[in-house]
């Protein structure tokens, strides 16, 4: 019986760790919100995965980030499509901030350029200082 009781504890100690683990990051989130002010139906959208593929400072030295969000949502004709942006915003404490020209990207790189390449310049156009 004591046995039974130490595996039932340990499965649902791993359980909770597991969903620990599956919780979406702020930066996710943050992102995911900007993703949702760009979609023609945002209560569609249905979030598959996402990372952060960048994180340092902005010229300014405010947080900034570049998150990868993958999605479901659907279009302009109500079918669910798969999306994918790359997304560049700055954490200014009770708000965050994006580029609404150069702030977010498709993913799937132009044949010119790698994922992390365009990264470096979304980088470079979005958080670096301009002389």
């Amino acid at each position: 019986m004591k046995k039974i009781l130490v595996a039932l504890s340990v499965m649902v100690f791993a359980g909770a760790a597991i969903t620990a683990c599956d919780a979406v990051s702020e930066q996710v989130a943050n992102a995911s919100a900007i993703i949702k002010k760009r979609l023609r139906s945002p209560a569609s959208f249905t979030l598959v995965s996402g990372r952060t593929m960048w994180e340092g400072t902005d010229a300014e030295g405010n947080p900034a980030y570049i998150v990868r969000v993958e999605y479901d949502a659907q279009n302009g004709f109500g079918a669910m499509i798969r999306g994918c942006n790359l997304v560049a915003y700055t954490d200014l404490g009770d708000r965050i901030s994006w580029n609404t020209a150069l702030g977010v990207d498709g993913c799937g790189a132009p044949p010119l350029f790698t994922e992390e390449q365009v990264v470096e310049i979304m980088v470079s156009t979005n958080f670096q200082k301009k002389d």
